[in-house]
């Protein structure tokens, strides 16, 4: 697989693809107002020859394009290659398909107060809910 067939299979769940920045943006409206970019680097020889690959997505709300959950994945080398394209491959799947939804967590609660918050996404699948 190759990060190229990544986005056209982007463009076939109903992605807009744009690499005019010399990357891969795929752009998405999901049913339930929420906006998905995706990005990821175009084929380069150099990820191939062990250079870091990186990719990230940004989901906001539709209207006032509030960023409401962002991660972004980075690893190094060839052998990681083929897990990136298969975690690209069911991302795109996953999130333009199933329900998701945004938890609000926490490292550390005590009685009433909580630290360290943190927020997951979640899809729903025919196995329920799981994590990303």
């Amino acid at each position: 697989m190759t990060f190229k067939e990544i986005a056209d299979l982007g463009k076939k769940e109903g992605f807009f693809v744009d690499s005019s920045k010399g990357y891969f943006i795929l752009s998405f409206k999901r049913k339930d107002n929420i906006n998905v970019e995706l990005s990821f680097p175009i084929d380069d020889p150099e990820i191939k020859n062990g250079g870091a690959i990186s990719w990230e997505f940004i989901l906001s709300t539709s209207g006032d394009e509030k960023e409401i959950y962002k991660d972004w994945r980075e690893t190094y080398g060839e052998n990681s290659l083929n897990d990136i394209y298969e975690d690209l491959s069911k991302f795109i799947e996953k999130v333009s398909k199933m329900d998701l939804r945004i938890l609000e967590k926490s490292f550390l609660s005590f009685f009433k107060w909580k630290f360290g918050k943190y927020s997951k996404l979640e899809f729903e699948t025919p196995k329920g809910w799981q994590s990303f």
